[in-house]
């Protein structure tokens, strides 16, 4: 990890672009906000969805039979964690936006921790589930927060890669939360794997406040060359941003009201519910596919599923700067999302013949599954007014993580009337017509063109009122 954020020091140096998008001259910028920013959402994150998925291992640790829950009971669990995720993405990213994500971040910490503490203390169903919707509650405000805070301080030439190491947070979580969380149920019990778990989550308070800034003039450790540079380029993009809204008539919204009338948005929503389909649907039933067609036991398919979420975390990385270098966003979106689906369709059809072949797809599968993810997310940083962002992350967000409580029962469906071969096919077209919807999308160019048009302009004006 260590030697991951050397490699992004180095890629995170401002580079002017050319306007095809090629980089030209290097200028030496500090790189304190990629030390200093990055790390703490990751971590952030990463402790965040330990405590979302750590309830399957608590299943598998005895608490179903403790507390005599049922497998509906345990469906209904999960399920309702997404309902409660979807309440305050809206408002979470507007408050982060209007207001402070930091602070708004910071209690999001202590009511999601509480909660994950007072699941090791529950005795029903009912207490369970209310739990576990307000867990989903605090834990819904958090992303769009967090991609709040990377839209001010990282400009469009390397907010991609940015969101990238934010998004590193998805497969380290599911790489470390096994063995950590099995060792404290193999050690204690699922109450005090939860109780411990919990504590530690608001224990990142401590790290967060001091961390964290909302913006470059609040950084009291943030140099003066590196506080121009970057709200010279951050003005910059409002500026182009304002133009191509005074002269396009197709530009987006500065209202919540005309945001909802925004087809981009609606675009949005359903290429993020359909790749996030596939994504749940094959993390949740990954140990599962292992384990039959490599007919492993619960030990190595433990070890091996790990495999495609350290793929996962090349691919982001890799598509990130790609997505940066090239500044064509729709393309390194595209990519990653057919070959998900070309990658599902091979692992199906090869299972039959080999089962380590069709594990090897799978691996590959795990590079592409999430690549997509910090290019989209830069699409939607630069296609939205800043009086909107906020809430427009947010319900693309909320929207589409419902697929988390679709997507299984879709698959179980499946299961039960037809074959899982069936449903995996099903999820692979949905890959594919969420990649025809991002081919749908307007391109970046005229936003890019401006920004470099006004780049000049707005960094000297601003070196002269410094």
């Amino acid at each position: 990890m260590k030697d991951f954020f050397y490699f992004e020091l180095y890629y995170g140096k401002n580079r002017d672009f050319e306007g095809d998008g090629s980089m030209t001259n290097e200028t030496k910028i500090p790189n304190t906000r990629w030390w200093r920013i990055l790390p703490a959402t990751v971590l952030v994150y990463i402790v965040a969805n330990i405590d979302r998925a750590n309830i399957s291992f608590a299943m598998a640790g005895g608490m179903m039979e403790d507390l005599g829950l049922d497998a509906v009971a345990i469906g209904m669990a999960i399920g309702i964690f997404f309902w409660g995720y979807l309440l305050l993405q809206v408002p979470g990213g507007h408050l982060a936006e209007r207001k402070s994500a930091k602070h708004f971040i910071a209690a999001m910490i202590v009511i999601w921790g509480g909660c994950a503490t007072i699941c090791g203390f529950i005795s029903t169903s009912f207490e369970f589930n209310v739990v576990r919707f307000i867990l989903g509650i605090a834990e819904g405000g958090i992303f769009p927060a967090i991609l709040v805070i990377i839209s001010h301080w990282f400009p469009p030439a390397e907010r991609a890669r940015a969101n990238s190491i934010f998004l590193l947070s998805f497969p380290l979580s599911a790489i470390i939360s096994g063995p950590i969380s099995g060792w404290l149920i193999a050690t204690w019990g699922w109450r005090e794997m939860f109780i411990i778990e919990g504590v530690a989550s608001i224990a990142l308070i401590f790290l967060w406040m001091p961390l964290i800034a909302d913006r470059p003039s609040k950084a009291k450790w943030l140099s003066e060359e590196e506080r121009n540079w970057i709200e010279s380029e951050l003005a910059a993009e409002a500026a182009a941003k304002k133009a191509a809204a005074a002269t396009n008539k197709s530009a987006t919204k500065t209202s919540y009201r005309e945001l909802v009338f925004d087809i981009n948005l609606w675009k949005m929503v359903a290429v993020y519910f359909l790749i996030c389909c596939a994504f749940y649907v094959l993390s949740f039933w990954l140990p599962t596919i292992i384990k039959d067609i490599l007919k492993a036991d619960i030990g190595m398919v433990g070890w091996l599923s790990a495999l495609p979420n350290i793929a996962a975390a090349l691919g982001i990385v890799f598509f990130g700067r790609m997505a940066d270098k090239s500044q064509n966003r729709r393309k390194y979106c595209i990519i990653p999302y057919v070959c998900v689906g070309l990658c599902i369709i091979a692992s199906v059809f090869t299972a039959s013949y080999s089962g380590w072949l069709s594990f090897a797809f799978l691996c590959l599968c795990g590079f592409f599954w999430l690549s997509g993810h910090p290019v989209l997310w830069t699409i939607v940083a630069e296609t939205f007014q800043p009086e909107v962002a906020g809430g427009a992350r947010g319900a693309i967000n909320a929207l589409g993580n419902l697929s988390g409580f679709f997507a299984p029962m879709l698959l179980g469906y499946m299961i039960q009337n037809y074959s899982r071969d069936a449903g995996m096919y099903i999820f692979a077209v949905l890959v594919f017509l969420a990649a025809v919807i991002v081919w749908s999308m307007p391109k970046n160019a005229e936003t890019k063109a401006a920004v470099e048009k006004t780049r000049e302009h707005v960094a000297a004006t601003t070196n002269a009122h410094a």
